[in-house]
């Protein structure tokens, strides 16, 4: 049924099928305490029951395992409730097909049931139980709970006719620099006045606006804003405002006619900044998810150019990629990291704070989060799934590092077929996920969810929801600082200097035609580290992360190879280039 309808329609569904078997018993009831008509009555409740058997079987057992052994629920308060109401479900059952059995010829006589009035009674008692539990069920899951913008839901759910709103953040250039602000019921704006909506910092007074919201004539709007320096907005702003402004829009701040207005907790928001914005040991100041995200996203490459190295049948390139997933995935506290091809230099295409240790902190700061006074219902939906999700990416990655190792013990590429290709598999799934029911989503479940389901469920935990009325402070506001310029590395200058950018896993300039006495810089543009060296080892840059410069002088004339020890191998492989020098 799930596969046809949304979860919320097929319980809907499940509820309303559940209603027709409880009335359908109760009329078997009446035919048989006030009619006295047996075979009408027992007609009547072996179609109930094999109904309900149907139920249970193609449908409430795989809504069980979904939503109970998976914990796709929408809290452990809601699972529990699941959990009863199967249990009193699964009894009523299995009295009504012994009550069915027991007046048939299939039981021996020693088993029949002859008087079986009280039995009647107390299965009846149990369905009318197991309907109320279901109502109990679908409004837990489906009514108490707050619509949230990852699973597609509206403001506009439910039907309600109260003025509202929720505000999502996603990353579009850079984390977190875009917002998204859904109302509904919006009334029309007086005669000369217009909404508009604003985000603004309790901490430092700094607001920013989002321009005009036009509402459609049934009251809804939806405003998208991005953040014009690529400034992590989450970071700078913890309030959201819609206010009534005077035509044209204001730009002095908000007025004090607010419409709707949300607030990120001060202890929850502690939390979540960590998780979005930055936390301790991150690349580029990264929340703890992105910094998550991207190392499995680097555990994924690499994986990939150690089984590219085997096909190549050049296992020094293997044992080295396996050294970057090693050193990846344990971070500098790790066992096992270091030097582990003996090359002479120890190679980490991470931050050296490690895969795993960014999981256990992601795992940590969404249970912070979800403890906090002020948690929203959001983080109540979202945390547990992020945790859940994290153990998958924990054993996926985990697994990968010790074909890595095998790798690394390798005497041969031939000796490490099948450990090459399934760290392919795996960390993929730790980077992308993993259907793993086939049932066309990947959901935040044990098995399925990886490092990109869990960044769309933490900025998940950070939607807000706004609700009429000031409900914030609007006092000593002041404009946001204007944005600064994007900072490019400036190479060195010179008549016989030439730059190469890296501003992907490629050169831009794959082959360069220079003259004697030219500088060459190579200029790291990637949020990913590189390196630049020669193929035949006549100059190293080492790691360089973005921002990093690097210069060789070549003086001879001559081919120069070089390629990229992360991402490419010797002879143009890869990410690789040429300098040509006349």
């Amino acid at each position: 049924m799930q596969y046809l309808l949304s979860p919320q329609r097929s319980a809907a569904f499940l509820l309303i099928a559940e209603v027709i078997i409880f009335l359908g018993l109760l009329y078997g009831a009446y035919l048989m305490r006030r009619k006295r008509k047996l075979r009408p009555h027992h007609r009547t409740q072996s179609i109930i029951v094999l109904l309900n058997l149907a139920l249970i079987l193609g449908i409430m057992a795989i809504g069980f395992y979904r939503y109970v052994l998976q914990g796709g629920a929408a809290g452990p308060a809601v699972s529990r409730l699941m959990i009863g109401h199967a249990a009193v479900g699964a009894i009523a059952q299995l009295m009504a097909i012994y009550l069915l059995v027991s007046t048939s010829d299939f039981l021996p006589e020693r088993l029949r049931m002859y008087s079986s009035r009280g039995m009647m009674r107390g299965t009846l008692a149990l369905w009318t139980l197991v309907a109320f539990s279901g109502f109990a069920v679908y409004y837990s899951q489906y009514v108490a709970t707050a619509p949230s913008l990852e699973q597609g839901a509206t403001p506009t759910d439910g039907a309600s006719s109260a003025t509202g709103g929720l505000v999502g953040w996603a990353d579009s250039e850079a984390p977190a620099d875009r917002v998204t602000l859904m109302a509904v019921n919006l009334p029309p704006p007086t005669s000369g006045t217009v909404y508009q909506g604003w985000l603004l910092s309790r901490h430092s007074g700094f607001f920013a606006s989002l321009g005009v919201i036009d509402a459609h004539p049934d009251g809804s709007a939806l405003v998208e804003y991005l953040s014009p320096d690529g400034a992590n907005l989450l970071a700078l702003y913890d309030q959201v405002l819609v206010t009534l402004e005077d035509a044209p829009a204001g730009k002095s701040g908000p007025s004090a006619n607010i419409v709707l207005s949300g607030d990120i907790g001060a202890d929850v928001g502690v939390h979540l900044r960590h998780l979005l914005v930055e936390g301790p040991g991150q690349i580029d100041s990264l929340g703890l998810a992105t910094a998550l995200d991207f190392h499995a996203a680097h555990l994924s490459i690499h994986a990939r150019e150690t089984e590219l190295a085997r096909r190549r049948g050049n296992l020094a390139s293997m044992k080295r990629h396996a050294e970057h997933i090693i050193n990846l995935v344990e971070g500098q506290s790790g066992v096992n990291y270091g030097d582990l091809n003996d090359d002479g230099s120890t190679q980490d295409p991470g931050d050296g704070v490690g895969l795993l240790a960014y999981a256990r902190l992601v795992s940590e700061h969404a249970q912070l989060a979800l403890d906090s006074p002020d948690a929203t219902p959001a983080v109540a939906i979202h945390a547990p799934h992020v945790s859940g999700m994290v153990e998958n990416v924990t054993r996926w990655a985990t697994q990968v590092r010790d074909d890595a190792l095998a790798v690394i013990a390798a005497t041969s590429p031939d000796a490490a077929v099948a450990q090459a290709a399934d760290a392919v598999t795996l960390s993929g799934r730790a980077l992308a996920g993993f259907d793993q029911n086939a049932d066309g989503e990947i959901s935040p479940v044990a098995g399925e969810g990886g490092a990109a389901q869990i960044g769309t469920h933490v900025r998940a935990m950070a939607e807000l929801a706004l609700r009429p009325g000031p409900g914030v402070a609007a006092a000593n506001l002041r404009p946001s600082p204007p944005p600064s310029p994007r900072v490019t590395p400036t190479p060195l200058s010179g008549a016989l200097t030439t730059t190469v950018l890296m501003p992907g896993l490629f050169f831009r300039d794959k082959t360069i035609v220079v003259s004697r006495g030219t500088i060459v810089v190579w200029v790291n543009n990637d949020e990913s580290a590189h390196t630049v060296t020669a193929d035949d080892g006549g100059f190293k840059s080492g790691n360089m992360r973005k921002g990093n410069v690097f210069s060789v002088t070549f003086n001879e004339a001559g081919k120069f190879p070089y390629y990229c020890e992360y991402h490419a191998d010797k002879g143009g492989i890869g990410m690789a280039g040429l300098v040509v020098v006349e």
